[in-house]
Order: structure tokens, then sequence, then C-alpha cells
């Protein structure tokens, strides 16, 4: 006796691959959040940024480069910002964009002239700053949970060496 083989439509087949694409991107984007919770911290500093944005951070004495793939405005070659990566593989990694790295000793201080929180994006601020009479426009990426109204003012501090890169100092 004979089996017999069903014949599927090629739009069957189609819509497997469909689902099957979907699941790696959603298991991909799930793992990416579940290193906020169970990652391990490390530092990354930004190398390149023009055309694209490159990172450099350093796990068990092993160096890792990469291109954030993320939609990122604004970053200076030179800032530093915490990541959570996955220990069995520290190429699987995020940058948190909400948490800069850097030492009060080499930053100055100043006030924003101008602070909003960006129309399309609440994850982020808009602020104008002055440092030896020029004015510097710069977006910054709000820590999760943040939920206090934008001051007019606030404390800005700036890289002494390079003032493009400066942060307003948020208090919850």
């Amino acid at each position: 006796m004979k089996a017999k083989f069903v014949k599927y439509s090629p739009y069957f087949y189609f819509l497997l691959v469909v689902i099957f694409v979907f699941a790696l991107f959603y298991q991909h984007n799930t793992s990416k959040d579940e290193l906020l919770i169970i990652g391990d911290d490390a530092i990354c500093t930004i190398t390149e940024t023009d055309p694209s944005i490159k990172i450099k951070y350093q796990v068990n004495g092993v160096d890792y480069f990469d291109f954030i793939d993320e939609n990122v405005e604004g970053c200076q070659q030179g800032e530093s910002f915490h990541i959570r990566y996955d220990k069995d593989n520290p190429e699987n990694y995020k940058v948190l964009l909400s948490k800069p790295v850097f030492n009060f000793n080499h930053f100055g201080k100043t006030q924003t002239t101008d602070i909003t929180k960006k129309l399309l994006n609440y994850k982020k601020i808009s602020f104008s700053y002055v440092v030896n009479g020029i004015q510097y426009k710069r977006d910054q990426y709000l820590p999760i949970g943040f939920d206090s109204d934008i001051m007019a003012k606030a404390e800005v501090r700036f890289d002494v060496e390079n003032p493009r890169i400066a942060y307003v100092i948020l208090s919850n």
C-alpha cells in the first residue's frame, strides 16, 4: 500500500517561511529586552560617527567592535555609555543611551538656555546651552521610567575639550 502525500499550496509554504522569520525577529528583540534585566555591565565608547556609529567595548580582556543598529542622532566620537551584554555571547548587547559615562572632573558646568521633550520621541529631550559664547544644541535619551516634568532651566555638564558632548543632569 502506497502512502499518499498531501500537496500544499505554495502560499502555505510562503506563510510558513513568514512565520519562521517573524519568530526569529521576535526572539532577537526579546533577548535584547531581557539583557536589561539579566545582562552583565560594561562600558562602550563611540569610535566613529561618520557615516555610521561604531562602538568599542571590552569583555574579559577581549575587544569587541560593532555598529549601533539603533537610530541614534548627535552622538560624538569619544562618548561613552553603559551597555548590557549576554555573558555567554558578548556580541549580543544593548547600548544604554540613557546612561552616559563621564568624569565630572573633566566636565564644566553651565545652564540650559532651552529644554524640551522631543515631539515624536518622548524618550528624548532636546536642549541648548552656551559655552565660551558659542551656542550648542543636543539631544539626550531619558532614563527608563523618568517621569519628572522638564524644567525651564537645568544644569548641563559639558566636556571641556569637546563642548559638543554635554548632558543635562536629571533628577527624578
